[in-house]
């Protein structure tokens, strides 16, 4: 484990994803988070945000913010995750 952090998801904000997940028939969404080098005025430096697609970012879509937090331990390394391929004995794609 390189790095533990908190964050904090409010009932409004937990309740408007649930809402769109309903409204769009979805079973989930995809939620990004960025770790910055500085924290914010309140001790934060975690931030949870909607997933944009590339077309939403090229039409500068504003970012749906679900919450902040904090990194409260590292020790100093973060890796890139890599999804590792295997062979299936059935030839079937999982």
């Amino acid at each position: 484990m390189s790095a533990l952090g908190s964050v904090y998801l409010t009932r409004k904000s937990a309740e408007k994803i649930a809402q769109e997940l309903k409204e769009k028939d979805l079973n989930g969404m995809l939620l990004q988070f960025a770790i910055y080098d500085k924290t914010n005025q309140y001790g934060q430096n975690i931030a949870i945000t909607v997933s944009q697609t590339t077309e939403e970012r090229k039409e500068k879509k504003g970012i749906d913010y679900i919450c902040n937090g904090k990194v409260f331990w590292t020790d100093g390394k973060i890796y890139i995750a890599e999804k590792k391929e295997h062979d299936s004995p059935l030839g079937l794609p999982f």
